[in-house]
């Protein structure tokens, strides 16, 4: 699999990928079967193994196909938003357009088990419940329904379409009427425009 993303919006700025993947941790996962099996799930990332960690439910064709070690392809979906012509310099012709910010992380899945199983589920419950109790009954309970797993970070494709091929007083427009848009969406793009 691979992302379209002609080189301007291409970024090798690791700093900021992994950005995007800590702050958008609910992710999709395809993987690489004939048909593609697509899933669902928190990712959590581990830079110190530089993996990726998350778990699905056993009976889920993609929890299957990590247990078999298999190929999978991992989407981050940063923030996005609508871009009207209207925001351009009036000289100027353009369509409308969709800025966004996303990475794919491909790799290869290693079923966990054993305390990496259980160190894992603890992680990804403490990360979103940082109070709550994890007891070992409790994980043995779950150990037949779910699968917990790590993706190695073989191939990393970021793309942050941002207006960089527009002028300096378009790009500045962008940002601008972006910034003071209602939702968060729209200002998540514009501070992305303003790193970019």
């Amino acid at each position: 699999m691979s992302l379209y993303a002609p080189t301007w919006t291409q970024s090798d700025r690791e700093d900021l990928i992994f950005q995007v993947v800590r702050a958008n941790a609910f992710a999709t996962l395809i993987a690489h079967t004939i048909p593609p099996q697509i899933a669902y799930a928190p990712i959590l990332l581990d830079m110190e193994k530089r993996v990726l960690r998350g778990h699905l439910a056993s009976p889920n064709p993609v929890a299957k196909h990590l247990k078999e070690c298999g190929a999978i392809t991992v989407i981050f979906h940063g923030p996005h938003a609508y871009i009207t012509p209207a925001w351009y310099s009036p000289q100027t012709l353009y369509v409308p357009t969709w800025n966004y910010v996303v990475v794919h992380i491909t790799g290869r899945g290693i079923a966990l088990e054993g305390a990496d199983y259980t160190n894992a589920i603890v992680e990804l419950g403490k990360s979103f419940e940082p109070h709550a109790p994890f007891p070992l009954d409790y994980l043995e309970g779950v150990r037949k329904g779910i699968t917990a797993f790590e993706i190695s970070i073989d191939q990393i494709e970021a793309k942050f379409k941002l207006s960089q091929n527009k002028s300096a007083e378009d790009r500045e427009s962008v940002i601008n009427h972006l910034a003071e848009a209602t939702d968060d969406q729209s200002r998540a793009v514009a501070d992305w425009m303003r790193k970019i």
